[in-house]
């Protein structure tokens, strides 16, 4: 998604390896000047599979890129959880929201190529695009939907938009009923529609080459990244291709691939540890790789520049395609991706020509972040404590709140005293919310259903809980299980509030009864 699942968590680990771990801390002060290369070789593959162990990752890659050199490469785990299939440098894995960057490439290329101009108007290309705000519709361009500053929230809209059944067209045309809660250029809000829009201006100003087609002719094939694939719905007869996989309460368990090609320029892209060195080794040579000059230098510095100020204290920012950061006053850019079932992370510091990828196959860890962290440490001059250990116990405990809290939810549902005498006829309707359409709440054998008009997989069973409450649990994982509040007026059903995962997600819906 995407941007999703961008929360830091951490975990415990066992009592021995805290010791370890201690006494590993001990070589890490400046005075010992091999410390770095001591760790990677002596402590990495064991402080991984213990975080994988604590974190419940079924499979993982990593790979170090210094001097424009594979440094570094290395495999763990399964393709699936529990069965046979390691995990190599070709298998294929969905990298999300670092799809953002290739679709960026994209549109800076098509400039380069006096195609069309980022600063070209939105409108110039989908005259009957329209955001919230009318003014707004008129001035915002290319540039303003590669960067993440229309002012709406962040991940505002991805509920109605996220692995649902409706066209890209459908995604673009319900951009105009999300209303901001920022001001238009001044504001940073993560905007999934927004790249799809973008990268759907690239047939237009082609003469019909897709966004998909694109990406696979002029920088993948360029690339050497034979693996590489550009949609979600390839995945499934792709070889060698790692499983998603979620959490819940404690059980792991394998996902169907997501379909969210209706968002593909804004997330789809799944590769391999292996291609995906090519792609930064490329940057880092600023558009070079084996010897070509694959796009041009001004093309890939583009995408570098800042944008849109994230965090005016600390000069945090997004180009176009890349988050971009200052950490130890050298510029680093980078980007986190996440989908159902598959957590990423790459990032690289031009300076030191030092960059780092990590994939996983499950889409709740911290182990992505934290692991990317701790080996751009180790391959630079900021040598530094074990980051993963700490990240880890952080992870843990925030599973075991999560846990505390649906606990609470089942002894409600247990204590209710009148969920038997309550007549649930009240609540059957259609209920309508103006961004996302239509849901129904269904009476079936004496129990409440609920069905979303463009999810089919997510409908959602109801259990009484107190007070017009119920708590819903969706049939699609990843939207989760939370609390639904129906409104009423007297013995009059008005309306209902409906959450889903944060990581979808951070607002509720609000869906009136029809």
């Amino acid at each position: 998604m995407a941007m999703r699942n961008i929360s830091f968590f951490r975990c415990k680990c066992s009592k021995a390896f805290v010791c370890f771990s201690q006494a590993i801390m001990l070589l890490w002060y400046p005075c010992l000047a091999m410390a770095q290369t001591n760790w990677i070789r002596d402590s990495l593959d064991l402080v991984v599979k213990q975080a994988m162990l604590d974190e419940k990752v079924p499979g993982l890659a990593i790979a170090v890129i210094k001097d424009g050199k594979v440094v570094l490469q290395r495999t763990y785990g399964q393709r699936e959880k529990d069965k046979d299939g390691k995990i190599d440098e070709n298998t294929l894995f969905m990298i999300g929201s670092n799809s953002k960057a290739y679709t960026a490439t994209a549109l800076a290329l098509l400039e380069q190529e006096g195609k069309l101009s980022l600063n070209d108007k939105v409108t110039k290309w989908i005259p009957s695009f329209r955001l919230f705000d009318d003014c707004a519709t008129q001035m915002v361009t290319l540039r303003d939907l590669l960067c993440h500053r229309l002012g709406t929230k962040t991940f505002q809209g991805d509920f109605t938009f996220w692995g649902s059944t409706l066209s890209r067209q459908e995604v673009i045309q319900k951009m105009g009923t999300l209303k901001p809660q920022g001001e238009f250029r001044s504001s940073f809000g993560y905007c999934n529609a927004a790249f799809l829009t973008a990268g759907e201006v690239i047939p237009l100003a082609t003469g019909g080459t897709s966004w998909e087609d694109f990406v696979r002719q002029r920088i993948f094939k360029p690339l050497k990244m034979s693996r590489a694939l550009a949609l979600a719905s390839e995945m499934s007869d792709a070889k060698n291709a790692a499983k998603p996989h979620a959490t819940y309460d404690g059980w792991q368990f394998t996902l169907a691939y997501p379909r969210i090609d209706n968002l593909a320029p804004a997330g789809t892209i799944s590769l391999s540890l292996q291609d995906m060195t090519h792609w930064l080794i490329m940057q880092m040579d600023t558009g070079r790789y084996a010897g070509t000059q694959v796009f041009p230098q001004k093309v890939i510095l583009q995408t570098w520049n800042a944008n849109t100020v994230v965090s005016p204290s600390t000069g945090y920012a997004y180009g176009l395609g890349w988050f971009i950061s200052y950490p130890d006053g050298k510029k680093m850019l980078d980007h986190t991706g996440g989908v159902d079932g598959f957590l990423s992370a790459s990032a690289f510091i031009p300076e030191e020509r030092l960059g780092v990828i990590v994939l996983t196959n499950t889409d709740n860890n911290a182990l992505y972040s934290s692991l990317r962290d701790q080996l751009l440490k180790e391959y630079s001059a900021t040598a530094g404590p074990n980051v993963i250990t700490p990240a880890t116990a952080d992870w843990l405990s925030q599973e075991q709140q999560k846990t505390s809290e649906k606990l609470k939810y089942s002894e409600k549902i247990a204590a209710s005293k009148d969920r038997q005498n309550i007549n649930l006829e009240p609540y059957v309707g259609v209920y309508y919310n103006p961004v996302y359409g239509d849901v129904e709440v269904k009476l079936e054998k004496n129990r409440l259903r609920l069905f979303l008009s463009h999810h089919p997989s997510g409908t959602g069973s109801l259990e009484y809980m107190e007070a017009n409450t119920f708590l819903c649990s969706f049939g699609t994982p990843t939207l989760g299980v939370h609390p639904l509040v129906f409104k009423k007026d007297g013995n009059l059903v008005k309306g209902l509030t409906l959450k889903v995962n944060d990581f979808i997600e951070y607002d509720a819906y609000e869906f009136v009864k029809k």
